[in-house]
């Protein structure tokens, strides 16, 4: 992946500057509750947030490509969870989980439009991709990692009680509204 200009970083600290709470940032695609996913290729992030007049908008389950994070909380929350992969096999998912753990422990979830070109070159015949063993792998681990992912979190989301989508849309709706994100709010 490759910026397509210099802004992606400045507008990605600005976002974190204005909300303190954001802790856990993509650049590319996330799931936003009941109306799917959004970012790059799916919906549009509809908001532009009041304090910066960035698009911005939180999220609870975040896609790689580019992730930022807040240090002083991916410390605090032990950082990446380093069972969803064997070394040398693709860590699939660790994103949707670390996501996860961020809103559990009482921080927030977010996605921009960092306006990245995405999947540049050849993708489609390198990496995971490339081999048949390896690809076949990777959806392997995928499907026990979103098991896993599920089961650890299963009160956040992964059911049609969960949460944390519920959340996240209320807060949708509260931006929208020009509101401020860094409080909590009640459903």
């Amino acid at each position: 992946d490759v910026p397509s200009n210099s802004k992606w970083l400045t507008d990605a600290l600005a976002l974190f500057q204005a909300h303190p709470k954001l802790s856990f940032m993509t650049g590319y695609r996330a799931r936003a509750g009941a109306g799917g996913n959004v970012g790059l290729g799916r919906s549009k992030i509809s908001v532009k947030d009041k304090k910066t007049g960035i698009p911005f908008q939180l999220v609870y389950k975040l896609i790689a490509g580019p992730l930022f994070l807040r240090r002083s909380t991916f410390l605090d929350l032990g950082m990446f969870n380093m069972n969803f992969s064997c070394a040398g096999d693709p860590g699939i998912h660790f994103e949707y989980e670390y996501s996860l753990r961020t809103w559990f422990r009482g921080y927030q979830a977010g996605i921009y439009d960092s306006q990245f070109h995405h999947h540049v070159g050849d993708w489609s015949s390198t990496g995971t991709r490339a081999n048949k063993k390896v690809a076949s792998r990777r959806r392997e681990i995928g499907i026990r990692n979103s098991m896993n992912v599920k089961f650890m979190y299963r009160e956040l989301h992964g059911n049609n009680q969960a949460i944390l989508p519920k959340k996240c849309d209320a807060l949708h709706k509260h931006h929208a509204s020009g509101n401020s994100i860094d409080g909590d709010i009640e459903l």
